[in-house]
């Protein structure tokens, strides 16, 4: 439960991230039990979750105000050529071809306790 209250907060505020210190401290957990907890009931790092959901928030936003500016920074990017070239890094392609390809990100946008083994894999692919 306690790590289920880390995604919630991680999908919630992305800028400023949170760091694993900070949530650790908030489960009453240390810093090394809390990201072994993590990977262990996510299937994924901490930190690459911690990405994937600024990627998430990134996405959302733009689709909101349809300005890759406002939510690349609004979801703690330093620039949307930031946030393009990670999530080129993170799933292979840019998040214009994506949406090219008619992708609905909001598909995408899953609840902490919707993560399962298949979704996991999607983020563990990522680099």
């Amino acid at each position: 439960m306690r790590i289920f209250a880390a995604m919630q907060r991680l999908q919630e505020q992305t800028n400023p991230p949170f760091s694993a210190s900070a949530l650790a401290v908030e489960t009453g957990l240390s810093v090394s039990r809390f990201l072994h907890l993590f990977r262990l009931e996510t299937g994924t790092s901490f930190r690459r979750y911690r990405m994937w959901a600024r990627m998430l928030r990134a996405a959302l936003l733009y689709l909101e105000l349809r300005d890759l500016t406002s939510a690349a920074m609004d979801a703690g990017f330093a620039s949307p050529s930031h946030f393009t070239d990670t999530f080129h890094d993170m799933f292979g392609l840019t998040p214009s071809k994506l949406l090219a390809a008619g992708a609905d990100v909001r598909s995408l946008n899953l609840h902490a306790s919707q993560v399962d083994s298949s979704q996991s894999n999607v983020l563990r692919r990522g680099r």
